[in-house]
């Protein structure tokens, strides 16, 4: 089973650029992640509540609370 590490580094070229930015956060902050809501993980990177949610479907995840 694919972790999300391993989602986002398979699907990172077919990201939007806020997906991305999110994404990369992901990656580098995994604890911040696992601590906050969407909404927070939004107004740290810059980006909105929805662009977070919208990667994690990108994903292949049926929400946020699956990639925490």
């Amino acid at each position: 089973m694919e972790n999300v590490f391993e989602r986002i580094r398979k699907r990172y070229n077919e990201l939007t650029k806020g997906q991305k930015v999110v994404a990369k956060f992901i990656l580098d902050e995994p604890k911040h992640v696992a601590l906050h809501p969407a909404k927070t993980i939004g107004k740290l990177t810059g980006t909105s509540e929805t662009t977070v949610i919208r990667l994690c479907y990108a994903l292949g995840y049926k929400g946020y609370s699956m990639v925490q």
